[in-house]
This record gives C-alpha cells, structure tokens and sequence, in this order.
C-alpha cells in the first residue's frame, strides 16, 4: 500500500533478478520484490499495514466519544462564520489554542486527565483574568457542573466602574467581595454598581444637618418608617422634607 510513511526495509542480500531479502525495522526477515520495494509499494514486512488499520479503527471508535463532539463544536464556533453561534464566539475574538485545534487527542487528554465525565462542562471564562475568556486552552478552561457554568456566564457581562469595563468575576476578585453577593445586590436589591462594590459590613450612614446615623437610626429619631427614608437617600432627597 502506497503512503507516506518511510520505508521500514533494510536491504540483506539479492536473492535472484526479481527478489531480494529485506530486514524489517520491527526484526523480522522477509524476501521481497526489490522493485516494489524501490518504488515505495512495500514498506515493510506488512507492520506498518497493520499498524495503520489499527490506528483508523481506533479513530474511528475516538471520534464517537461525547468529548469529539464538544471539541468539534468548541472548534466550529470559533472559525465557522456559517456556524450559529460564530457571532457569539469567533466573531468577538474566540480562539482555540494551537495545541488542541489541531490535535483533538491533546484536548482529550487534557480533558480526562482533568476529570471530565459525561455530564460535565467545559469552560473557558472561570479563569478568565480581564473581561470575557478569548481563548480555549489547558491554562484557560475549567471543568464544571451545569450549575456552576451557568453561574459563571451570568458573570460574563463587563460591568463599568471608573471608565474601567470588567467582569462581575474580575471586580469580586478586586474587592474581595463574592460574586453571588455582587449580582444580588445589582440584580436582585437594585444597587448602583458603585454602590455594589463599596457596601461595607457595617451599615452606611447618611448626613443630615451635620449629624452622621444609619436608616434604622434616622427612623426612630425622626419617627418615620425605614422604607421612606431608604427611598429619600436612594433619590437624593432630604431626609426629613
């Protein structure tokens, strides 16, 4: 079989005008054609042919495991405009490390070595360090639940703090504040993001006529319900109108 292999044959010894006797690079002895074995058309002493059946049918048996299908979409949507999810992806900057572009079985082992099972996800924006994850590679991608990945593109939004634009992820690393912490109080208590990233333990205080005191104290010394001062405070209005 003709291919690109080198040839594995040492010549030994003509035997007569048509054969010749060949020493294989796996050590067996064999007689061959000497022009078949001078045009490439023998190799060897029929390892390599068997060599290379096994490795297509182990390919073949490879590219039906679920993590062939995840590099294979990992792969698409980051270099295939006609790809549905290019836009989100290769569109914006998305890449795939050389390595594992052009070696699925180095994403595979990566993979297994990190723990994947069936089931499981693989991320890049965990570890991303400024803004959105660009690059899929053994430095940058996690393994994760469904949970914990969902958690995390909940994250992905680039949220504006002092003209600097960064993920929730990356302010919560910043400050030292939890990321379920941070979206609560933007996404679920309304808070400004300054106001997110700048609430302490202790309860803020609020100025009125020189005197500093919470909204619990500004309600029972004035007598007015919390509620309606935390609403006058949220709209720069006076304390007591």
């Amino acid at each position: 079989m003709k291919n690109n292999h080198p040839s594995r044959l040492t010549f030994i010894k003509k035997i007569d005008k048509i054969y010749s006797l060949y020493k294989c690079s796996c050590g067996a002895i064999k007689p061959a054609r000497h022009h078949f074995v001078n045009t490439d058309k023998i190799k060897s002493c029929g390892c390599l042919q068997r060599e290379i059946v096994s490795s297509k049918r182990k390919e073949n048996n490879i590219r039906k495991h679920p993590l062939y299908g995840i590099w294979w979409a990992m792969i698409y949507r980051c270099y295939k405009e006609n790809n549905i999810s290019y836009r989100n992806y290769g569109a914006k900057g998305v890449m795939v490390c050389d390595e594992w572009r052009n070696d699925f079985m180095s994403f595979y082992n990566w993979a297994i070595d990190n723990g994947w099972k069936k089931g499981l996800q693989i991320d890049k924006d965990k570890k991303a360090v400024n803004g959105i994850g660009l690059l899929y590679s053994p430095d940058t991608c996690s393994i994760l639940t469904r949970s914990e990945n969902n958690t995390i593109k909940k994250t992905t939004i680039l949220f504006n703090y002092k003209g600097e634009s960064r993920t929730l992820s990356w302010w919560s690393n910043k400050f030292k504040i939890s990321v379920s912490t941070l979206y609560n109080r933007i996404n679920k208590l309304n808070y400004s993001i300054e106001d997110a990233f700048n609430v302490s333990n202790k309860p803020k205080k609020y100025e009125y006529n020189g005197e500093w005191l919470t909204i619990k104290e500004w309600s029972e010394k004035l007598n007015i319900h919390k509620n309606t001062i935390r609403y006058r405070v949220n709209n720069n209005l006076p304390i007591l109108i």
